[in-house]
């Protein structure tokens, strides 16, 4: 079976609010019911419903990350007496990023993604940030993958796919920003072992605590009760004894609305501030929507030379990168020549049935807060390039 005539995806025949999240939904009532309202024992319920999260089959999310550098007019000036005349210097990359930032706004990403299953999905990324990109499309049919920019076409074998082009490398996110948004403060899905602590309602707001495995670390919640439920607005490091830098992060969750294909109400922005309200990095939901009728079949067609994505649009990509062959064809020379793939490229990941899971989950806590450690190594380069 060749590219391009794989097995069609599955449309939507469900109502909008698809069966199985509609008993999710139903049973989660239920027992948050039989708790008092606000209480640990209601908060372990909801941190267990977090835990349960997945994506929905059939459904469109798009999404914005937005995740600013860290950095001031000063540093940039600083920055640039340092590398003017020097284009190999090691700060150079930095400035130029500063300086982008200080011209065109922070970095975002806005995502879309079209989930049939886990085997029939498209997720396209485009980009406002400092990078040659304006954008990459990662799509999977059964075993068929493919990767677009308008630079390449990479193919893969979803099964066995290169390290560095796992299709499922590219989701792993999307779980743990839905429970943040579904279900404000939850970290159920960190190595750190959370867990509820201690949850009450005073008057109409709320306080709850969660603690890592080892103790070493609390968080803390709080929010309103609002029509009826507890509304989530913020949580904050109280406490960080193993890594002392993350002490007073928080995190804030705004824009609630209710979300009828996923039947609850929703924080469809969640911002983390650094102790010294620095912004950190955002993720805001923009539209979740059940998938329409033949939408995602057209948009999972493997793009071709001469051919037009419905996405994309006519095709400008100058190499094919088959790494299922280890071939790479160079659409730029005449003849179009062939030429291998370098062999680390060829570095095939485990069959999907071994590979471990659990390392993935970090990623909703590791992206929010991964650029304190930038800003401090880059300081410390800074002081180095000053001297």
């Amino acid at each position: 079976m060749g590219i391009g005539m794989g097995r069609q995806a599955r449309t939507p025949s469900r109502p909008p609010v698809i069966l199985a999240l509609v008993v999710f939904v139903c049973i989660l009532h239920q027992v948050a019911c039989a708790q008092e309202l606000g209480s640990l024992e209601w908060f372990e319920a909801q941190w267990e419903a977090a835990a349960r999260v997945e994506i929905p089959e059939n459904s469109y999310i798009e999404y914005e990350v937005v995740s600013p550098i860290a950095g001031d007019e000063g540093e940039i000036e600083q920055l640039r007496r340092i590398v003017e005349g020097k284009p190999d210097h090691p700060l150079r990359e930095r400035y130029e990023s500063l300086q982008w930032q200080a011209e065109h706004g922070p970095p975002r990403i806005r995502y879309r993604l079209w989930y049939g299953d886990a085997k029939h999905w498209r997720l396209s990324h485009d980009f406002h940030q400092p990078s040659p990109l304006q954008y990459r499309d990662v799509a999977v049919r059964g075993r068929e993958s493919w990767q677009l920019t308008e630079r390449s076409l990479s193919l893969v074998d979803s099964s066995r796919p290169p390290v560095d082009r796992d299709p499922e490398s590219v989701l792993r996110s999307v779980p743990v920003f839905l429970q943040n948004w579904m279900f404000p403060g939850s970290a159920v899905s960190t190595p750190l072992g959370f867990t509820p602590e201690s949850a009450q309602i005073i008057e109409d707001k709320w306080i709850g605590t969660i603690r890592s495995s080892t103790g070493e670390r609390i968080f803390e919640l709080r929010g309103h009760v609002v029509g009826g439920r507890v509304q989530v607005e913020s949580s904050t490091a109280v406490q960080s004894l193993d890594e002392p830098r993350w002490a007073g992060w928080s995190s804030t969750f705004s824009d609630w609305a209710f979300e009828e294909f996923l039947g609850r109400w929703v924080a469809r922005t969640r911002s983390t501030t650094g102790p010294d309200g620095t912004p950190g990095q955002s993720e805001t939901l923009i539209q979740i929507r059940p998938l329409n009728e033949g939408e995602l079949a057209t948009l999972l067609t493997t793009p071709t030379v001469a051919g037009e994505d419905q996405l994309r649009g006519k095709s400008t990509f100058t190499a094919i990168n088959d790494f299922r062959t280890g071939v790479r064809t160079d659409l730029s020379e005449a003849g179009a020549p062939k030429s291998l793939l370098p062999e680390w490229t060829q570095k095939k990941s485990p069959p999907t049935w071994l590979r471990p899971v659990g390392w993935a989950t970090a990623v909703g806590i590791v992206v929010a807060l991964v650029w304190v450690r930038v800003r401090s190594i880059s300081n410390q380069n800074l002081r180095q390039g000053a001297a």
